[in-house]
């Protein structure tokens, strides 16, 4: 038996630790203080890209208030790798910049610029090494959001060395996306984890205008409240009115959507139906080792965040999968389907147990309620390619795509469609609002 499989959740569990994180973050501080260095923070920002743009406007007002060094890095081309569904990714961008901005009051637009972006490559590289770049920068980024001409257009060899120079950097500290943030050896990504980052420097930095971290996007509200009698709502869900769950039992994204999930289903008695996909792996897109790794450690700062055990992950990809969703039609007739999932997302993501082996799995099936005895008949032809769960599979997939997305987890209610477990506010909103309920 290979020790690799039986050792690799212990090596998970290690990496992500609080301790470990507690030292890296002590040592980084340590360095900064012997060498008598600035808070600085290294920006990553593309010009075309919305996320940026609403990250450079979050960015003073951080600055003024920990007293901050911001170097901003121009970048240009990012690895297509990255993103197995670019031009969607895209519209998803922007449409998702549009709810961000409307969240926090800031600036977005409705659709990409026509003028090529090329055009304004050099101003934007020269405004981030200005004497004051968050505000020269702002200016190229207004210019261009709303379609004004470039000051200049002439693409030097040094701008295109710089962007260069700045493209290799972030694939050298170990990221992939544009609008994010590098400080103390942690990447930041957008207004979703700027709460990390001012939790973090508020354990650091003594001011006396402190305040409460303002970009806090993930939790639910489930503020105490009255909610209205039986007779004032219907409690028995329709499919319009039933939250529905796009779900892959490799993504660790996908276990906290499902904990946040329940709760607000069970706050507000609405019904919960799960579709699971195969992950992205398995269906031929591509996950690279930097992304990977990113959202390991992004989930476990999620993960503490909200309350949910997470670090000791025994992955699933491939059998671990397969075995699953075998099983997954077993426990919906038995209407243990979301019990099922819960504890299978639970037991390979916080507790290392492995699915693909006999012992793991019967451990995930008891929990669930269901039979070990009768799982194991259903297990034969769980990896064939006629498996009969590789049907609904593809078909929740193509529903998936039907609405524009591809990864997970995604979630939809009534006409709404959200991508991330950090999106499930806007679906509760809505909720809120079809109750009469005031935030």
């Amino acid at each position: 038996m290979s020790l690799k499989p039986a050792l690799m959740p212990w090596i998970a569990a290690g990496l992500s630790s609080t301790v470990l994180q507690f030292m890296t973050r002590q040592a980084a501080e340590f360095n900064r203080r012997v060498w008598r260095k600035p808070h600085t923070l290294d920006v990553f920002i593309k010009l075309d890209d919305p996320y940026s743009w609403l990250l450079l406007q979050a960015l003073p007002e951080l600055q003024q208030r920990f007293s901050l060094t911001i170097e901003l890095h121009a970048i240009h081309t990012l690895a297509d790798e990255m993103f197995p569904e670019k031009e969607k990714w895209r519209q998803l961008a922007l449409n998702d910049s549009l709810l961000l901005a409307k969240t926090y009051q800031l600036n977005a637009a409705s659709a990409y610029p026509k003028g090529r972006v090329e055009a304004y490559l050099p101003e934007f590289v020269q405004a981030t090494q200005s004497n004051n770049p968050l505000v020269s920068t702002s200016e190229v980024f207004e210019r261009f959001w709303q379609e004004e001409p470039p000051s200049t257009s002439i693409l030097s060899e040094d701008v295109e060395s710089t962007l260069t120079t700045n493209e290799q950097k972030l694939a050298q500290l170990g990221h992939y996306l544009s609008a994010t943030i590098f400080y103390g050896g942690e990447w930041y990504w957008g207004l979703d984890r700027l709460y990390h980052l001012e939790h973090r420097l508020n354990t650091l930095i003594p001011v006396s205008t402190r305040t409460a971290t303002r970009y806090r996007l993930t939790e639910l509200a489930l503020a105490p409240k009255t909610l209205p009698q039986a007779s004032d709502h219907t409690t028995q869900a329709t499919d319009a009115t039933s939250l529905t769950m796009y779900f892959s039992a490799r993504s660790p994204y996908s276990y906290l959507g499902l904990e946040n999930a329940l709760r607000l289903c069970r706050h507000y008695d609405i019904k919960l139906t799960i579709k699971p996909v195969l992950p992205m792996v398995m269906r031929g897109l591509s996950v690279p080792q930097r992304k990977k790794m990113y959202i390991f450690h992004d989930t476990k700062r999620e993960a503490v965040k909200l309350g949910i055990p997470y670090g000791k992950v025994a992955d699933p990809l491939g059998s671990g999968v397969e075995r699953c969703y075998a099983l997954f039609n077993y426990a919906q007739n038995e209407g243990k389907e979301i019990v099922y999932l819960s504890v299978y997302a639970r037991a390979v993501n916080s507790e290392g147990l492995r699915s693909e082996t006999d012992r793991g799995l019967r451990t995930i099936v008891e929990r669930s309620g269901l039979s070990w005895e009768h799982a194991k008949t259903l297990l034969a032809d769980a990896s064939e390619e006629s498996a009969s769960w590789r049907n609904w599979a593809e078909s929740n997939r193509k529903e998936l795509e039907q609405l524009g997305l591809w990864g997970v987890p995604c979630f939809r209610y009534g006409d709404i469609s959200v991508w991330g477990q950090d999106r499930l506010f806007v679906l509760e909103n809505k909720i809120r609002s079809e109750m009469g309920l005031h935030s």
